[in-house]
């Protein structure tokens, strides 16, 4: 059954997860040819670019699923995700506006720590700072255990030279992910530079305690596991 678009998911679940790039963009060729795997095709493709960092070629992938699926209903990749790597593929394009209405769109419709963190960040590229903590604010509202728009705001007091508010967002995303390198990075420098040079060693040796303990995670695709 070669327009049997299930068994192509799955099939292209399989190839995500041993990276076979060359084979995954005829898989989504021939997705393109049947007329119910057309958005599938497109999304996989869209994925398979954002992989192979290609990110031009990515955002387009992405720009024609929205044109043939826009209120998403079809597209498999959890919205999140999808909207992630768009603005993600925005961005390295040097489509910084275009990051920041995509999001917009988004966050128009659903209420989510995670892009709301993402426009956080692409306002600060935009140099809109006050815009920025907005958002990262929101997130830490949206999303109480997610470290990263705490470690946002440290970056953005961090900017304005407010070493101790830095210091505030940087100890609770501690509390939040004790093992998170770009924390313990960030905190042991801002002890050092306040002058607590005891503090930034102790977590100069949890830094190396961390990287002894360090393995490489399996590589998987970012691909609907349930069709496996």
């Amino acid at each position: 059954w070669p327009d049997n678009v299930t068994a192509l998911r799955r099939l292209a679940a399989v190839l995500l997860a041993q990276d076979k790039t060359e084979v995954l963009h005829n898989v989504a060729e021939r997705l393109l040819g049947i007329p119910g795997g057309v958005v599938i095709g497109q999304t996989l493709q869209a994925v398979v670019y954002h992989n192979e960092h290609n990110p031009q070629k990515a955002a387009a992938a992405f720009e024609r699923v929205l044109e043939l699926d826009p209120e998403l209903r079809e597209m498999p990749l959890p919205h999140r995700l999808f909207w992630g790597q768009l603005t993600d593929d925005l961005v390295a394009s040097g489509r910084i506006d275009d990051a920041r209405v995509a999001l917009s769109n988004s966050l128009a419709k659903s209420s989510d720590a995670d892009l709301m963190d993402r426009l956080g960040q692409v306002y600060l590229l935009q140099g809109s700072l006050d815009d920025a903590q907005r958002c990262f604010m929101q997130a830490t509202e949206w999303g109480p255990n997610d470290y990263r728009p705490h470690l946002n705001l440290a970056k953005l007091a961090l900017h304005r030279h407010e070493r101790d508010g830095a210091m505030k967002h940087l100890r609770q995303a501690r509390l939040l992910a004790p093992r998170e390198y770009r924390v313990l990075y960030s905190l042991e420098s801002v002890y050092r530079q306040l002058g607590q040079v005891a503090d930034a060693d102790r977590i100069q040796e949890d830094l190396k305690r961390l990287r002894g303990d360090s393995s490489s995670p399996p590589r998987f695709g970012p691909w609907p596991k349930h069709e496996l």
